[in-house]
């Protein structure tokens, strides 16, 4: 049964999937920056319900030299208070060599 069509007495309201992109990209932003972020994308693994609370992860995955930047791969996971995967993915941003020190 689909949850939107259980009768009202019943039903929770869900977050749109976009909350829950948009509070792991400001997570991303937060970490890194904005103006870092080349590419961020994801999947929505599973509901997130009004009451949920969430958990964001960022991991290097690769990270790589690409003239006078370093390009890093992260890999990006929100997890809902029982460990359930709700979004994942990966992102790529890129910092100056002096930067990254």
């Amino acid at each position: 049964m689909n949850p939107l069509r259980r009768p009202p007495a019943t039903r929770r309201v869900i977050a749109h999937g976009m909350l829950t992109m948009g509070l792991t990209g400001s997570f991303l932003t937060g970490l890194i920056g904005h103006h870092r972020v080349r590419r961020f994308g994801g999947r929505f693994l599973a509901t997130v319900v009004a009451g949920d609370s969430l958990d964001c992860t960022a991991r290097v995955r690769t990270v790589r030299r690409t003239g006078y930047d370093v390009e890093l791969e992260l890999e990006l996971q929100t997890t809902r208070g029982d460990q359930t995967v709700v979004f994942a993915r990966e992102a790529v941003a890129v910092r100056t060599i002096e930067e990254a020190g």
